[in-house]
């Protein structure tokens, strides 16, 4: 098994593609065996001009800057050592489709029709989790030394290894993440309806509104609520539902603010290429846990009682 990270750069520019700074990976024999043999590369980068705000901030940044390494001959070297194996891992689902995309640019052969386990949903759920958990978060969950940067693929990459030994055999399900991309464009369905919120103090308030959250599926109309958003910006937001009988969905979210306050739209909007780009983008990016009826009880509990111990 390989278990694999990248780390990237989104560029502040027109070109719209996530740079691969970095490729690391380690080989085990599979869910929690030692690690076998490593990979590392660092990618001089050549296609965005600067560095955003994120990648700037990666421990490994001056390592990327001084490389001699392209993508191209990073990349080779990376299929070369990974020779026969066939099973293939990843903390998330988006590093994959990043790869996919840079060997596209580059127009090398693309990792299209490789199978891979996202160890991020098969952990999350091993361990009973209500959300899928952060790599740090999930290493301090098993008391796993984090002597290592995080943010470095091939730290990452070890880190996500060593996690395989909490995470339940029936959870370990391989996937072709192209495969799930292309049975989510073959849906069809009728424009759906805009879902308004009330205005409010901040985004926060709009993104915890029941209005927003409470979403159907654009083919039998059942209700199913939206637990969790996801966004690379402060307007737009995204996350993935599914109906038990006609699979999985986007909800886009668009929060908005005017003299009044802020607001929110959310729908489920038709699903193309650049819905599902955005999705990925996003969920790559920040998560916010929405609060259900006893997180917002005791976030005014708190409230509240600070309110008291301040007059006080």
């Amino acid at each position: 098994m390989i278990v694999m990270d990248l780390e990237w750069n989104r560029g502040n520019d027109d070109v719209c593609l996530d740079e691969v700074l970095q490729i690391g990976a380690v080989r085990i024999d599979g869910a929690g065996a030692r690690i076998s043999d490593t990979f590392n590369a660092y990618i001089r980068p050549t296609v965005h001009a600067e560095l955003n705000v994120a990648a700037a901030l990666l421990p490994d940044v001056d390592k990327f800057r001084k490389s001699e390494l392209s993508f191209a001959t990073a990349y080779m070297k990376f299929v070369k050592w990974c020779a026969d194996d066939t099973v293939f891992a990843s903390w998330g689902s988006s590093d994959w489709e990043v790869l996919r995309k840079n060997a596209d640019y580059w127009k090398l052969p693309s990792p299209d029709s490789v199978d891979v386990i996202d160890l991020q949903a098969s952990f999350s759920g091993s361990v009973g989790a209500s959300s899928h958990m952060a790599l740090y978060k999930a290493v301090q969950y098993c008391m796993i030394p984090d002597i290592f940067d995080f943010h470095s693929a091939l730290n990452d990459a070890m880190y996500a290894a060593l996690l395989t030994e909490w995470i339940e055999p029936d959870r370990m399900t391989l996937h072709k993440s192209v495969n799930k991309r292309v049975e989510l464009l073959n849906k069809r369905f009728d424009r759906q309806q805009k879902h308004r919120s009330e205005y409010f103090n901040s985004p926060a308030g709009v993104l915890n509104s029941r209005c927003v959250r409470r979403i159907e599926c654009p083919i039998c109309g059942r209700r199913i609520w939206i637990d969790i958003w996801h966004s690379c910006d402060e307007e737009h937001y995204y996350s993935m539902f599914s109906c038990k009988e006609h699979g999985e969905f986007i909800c886009r979210l668009t929060v908005m603010r005017n003299e009044n306050g802020w607001r929110g739209c959310s729908t489920v909007p038709a699903i193309t290429m650049d819905e599902l780009e955005n999705y990925q983008r996003a969920k790559a990016a920040v998560l916010h846990k929405c609060l259900g009826r006893e997180g917002k009880r005791k976030a005014g509990l708190q409230r509240r009682r600070k309110a008291i111990s301040i007059q006080a």
